[in-house]
């Protein structure tokens, strides 16, 4: 409960430098990502090896409506990343992965694969928090930075488009704070 006091290794994982101090780089584990990301190394992309769908070597997922990811193979299409690489712009918004990007290509992932198999409802961190499975303190760190990953996305119109309403409290509160003035 609250009485509890927070351990000291909770509180250092908060800190600016410690996904640098990371020896091993945390992989997800039961991703949504793993069926659309058939043909990648699942390292590449931030996904175990253990993976059981990596494991079993399924098929890609063809149900869905959206295809969240380039292909080597296939010309590029609006609205679509490369799942094994950051673009500028994502090393530009994300310096802290631009030496080690596997961590942030496997949230990354998992978040456009969530809204690539429900494009009807908006994607929430709560949501995106449920699928997050990555053992260790690890995943505090990933839960908050998966959140600043969604308004990114969301920003870039990667995801949560074409929605007709969306929830008042999804706008991150540094967005609705100021004025316009309109000179001349």
């Amino acid at each position: 409960g609250c009485d509890v006091i927070e351990d000291h290794r909770v509180v250092e994982v908060m800190g600016v430098y410690w996904l640098h101090s990371v020896v091993a780089v945390p992989l997800l584990e039961h991703s949504p990502a793993a069926p659309l990301l058939h043909g990648y190394y699942p390292e590449g992309v931030g996904l175990s090896p253990t993976c059981p769908v990596v494991v079993e070597g399924h098929t890609p997922h063809t149900d869905t409506p959206l295809s969240p990811f380039t292909h080597p193979d296939e010309p590029t299409l609006a609205t679509t990343l490369p799942p094994d690489h950051m673009t500028s712009d994502e090393h530009t918004h994300f310096p802290q992965y631009t030496g080690a990007p596997t961590m942030y290509l496997g949230m990354r992932n998992l978040v456009l694969s969530l809204w690539a198999t429900d494009c009807r409802r908006v994607l929430t961190a709560a949501v995106c928090v449920r699928h997050l499975v990555v053992r260790g303190l690890v995943r505090i760190h990933c839960a908050r930075d998966i959140i600043n990953i969604l308004h990114y996305l969301t920003k870039t119109g990667f995801i949560n488009y074409g929605l007709l309403q969306t929830p008042a409290n999804h706008i991150p509160a540094l967005c609705q704070v100021g004025r316009v003035v309109v000179i001349g």
